[in-house]
């Protein structure tokens, strides 16, 4: 199951935060929709100030938490298991934060709905 938030930088794009905060490598990704690149992502618009999660969704502050007080802040891209470069919830659209991954920090994925 998926919760689904639109990025603001692309009406086309949405991140879709999962109910569980353990990485899933091989989701199942809805019908008509494609699980986006770190490139793709990295396109939407570069220097917008709109954030992924920071202070929205009923999340107060940088980290979007379960209720079980996980933290839940890493989104996958497609490539990111090769490159390991994931975004943080609580950044900028847009921005990858790094080469980092806690395997029980996973928030979701990107996608882009097909036309």
């Amino acid at each position: 199951m998926w919760g689904v938030r639109q990025l603001l930088n692309n009406s086309n794009m949405f991140i879709l935060r999962a109910n569980t905060n353990i990485r899933n490598e091989n989701p199942k990704i809805p019908e008509g929709y494609r699980w986006v690149t770190i490139q793709e992502y990295q396109n939407i618009g570069r220097g917008i100030a709109t954030y992924n999660y920071f202070n929205q969704c009923g999340n107060n502050g940088r980290y979007p938490f379960l209720s079980n007080g996980i933290s839940q802040m890493e989104i996958d891209f497609i490539d990111s298991k090769y490159t390991g470069m994931r975004a943080h919830a609580g950044n900028y659209e847009s921005i990858i934060s790094g080469s980092w991954s806690f395997p029980n920090n996973w928030l979701g994925i990107v996608v882009v709905k097909e036309f």
